[in-house]
């Protein structure tokens, strides 16, 4: 029996989820009725889809209704393990809205990829916004060490291994940033090095005197990430070192203030906006895509089965992340169509 959970947005209205169904998208409804009818169509197209791509899912119309007040992440469904069979069809179903995606954007002129709806996002933004979902994707099912400050302590030595390998380099990237920020931002070592020692010093307040928490709980800090002039000297390996001294306190603080551990959830985001990335958006998207199918396929049985805890409590495993990734496809194929016919997204 498929069970399909409510949850309220108070006055932003319900969302509905059926998680034994890949690919439900998490939006918010103005009654209950509209976010279960949605949730029951996608269900019902989604079934039928991975029976024809050879994955029949363990699930009937037959349905019971749950009111939920808890992380999706808890959904019951998501902690089971995924099949190959299932991982198989997820990403044969990726690839039909991949391909959807393409023959939308493909050949598209210079005002089409700029065109947006009111103040929604340009189409060319909503493709990076997808490429960056890839890479966000592909970063929370990388395995974290069961000792919350080995987890931490790791994370952070990853990241300044990252800056003191570009540490003497001119290098400058732009990722996507936040969906609050909706552009793609510009990075340096050196500007990576000062947002991540500012946020180090954030979760330092927050632990001695009770400011409130500098990022939400997995670790992305949704503003924040202007320039500053300095932004463009190189870095040496002695400041580097104080983003592991600073670390060092912050996980002496985590002891009494365990919500600090978030900061390791942003030290390997911001380990990743030090990747290169292409500055051609369908470039970036293709590329992205592709790593993408590569580290879901790599999944072996047990990693399947993983559920992968955060040093801060937050859990992913293979069946939240292929079933959002499924439903971000299908959300913005949706945004990006109805952008370029001058419709309500």
């Amino acid at each position: 029996m498929m069970r399909i959970y409510m949850l309220s947005g108070g006055s932003d209205g319900w969302a509905a989820f059926a998680p034994e169904i890949p690919g439900i998208i998490p939006a918010t409804h103005r009654t209950r009725e509209e976010a279960i009818a949605l949730c029951r169509a996608i269900a019902s197209e989604e079934r039928a889809a991975f029976e024809r791509l050879g994955a029949r899912l363990d699930s009937s119309p037959d349905e019971s209704i749950c009111e939920w007040d808890r992380p999706i992440w808890q959904f019951p469904e998501f902690l089971m393990p995924v099949r190959p069979a299932v991982r198989d069809a997820a990403l044969a179903r990726m690839a039909e809205f991949e391909e959807e995606i393409d023959g939308v954007v493909d050949g598209l002129s210079d005002e089409e990829w700029d065109r947006r709806r009111g103040a929604g996002w340009t189409v060319r933004t909503v493709m990076d916004h997808l490429a960056n979902g890839w890479g966000l994707f592909i970063r929370r099912l990388e395995p974290w060490p069961l000792d919350p400050d080995e987890a931490q302590r790791d994370a952070a030595a990853e990241l300044r291994r990252a800056l003191d390998e570009r540490s003497d380099e001119a290098f400058v990237v732009e990722h996507f940033g936040s969906n609050v920020e909706g552009a793609r931002i510009r990075w340096t070592p050196r500007k990576v090095f000062r947002v991540s020692r500012r946020l180090q010093d954030a979760w330092l307040a927050h632990a001695i005197r009770g400011d409130a928490q500098p990022t939400p709980r997995h670790g992305v800090p949704l503003i924040g990430n202007e320039d500053e002039p300095e932004d463009d000297k190189p870095l040496s390996a002695t400041e580097t070192g104080a983003l592991m001294e600073a670390d060092d306190r912050l996980r002496s603080a985590a002891r009494a203030a365990p919500a600090i551990r978030t900061v390791a959830l942003s030290y390997r985001h911001f380990r990743d906006r030090l990747l290169p990335w292409a500055a051609d958006t369908t470039a970036r998207w293709r590329t992205m895509r592709d790593a993408a199918h590569l580290s879901f396929a790599s999944l072996d049985g047990v990693r399947l089965a993983t559920v992968l805890m955060a040093p801060n409590g937050l859990c992913d495993s293979v069946g939240l992340i292929q079933s959002l990734a499924l439903g971000h496809l299908r959300d913005h194929l949706g945004q990006i169509r109805s952008t370029l016919a001058g419709q309500p997204s």
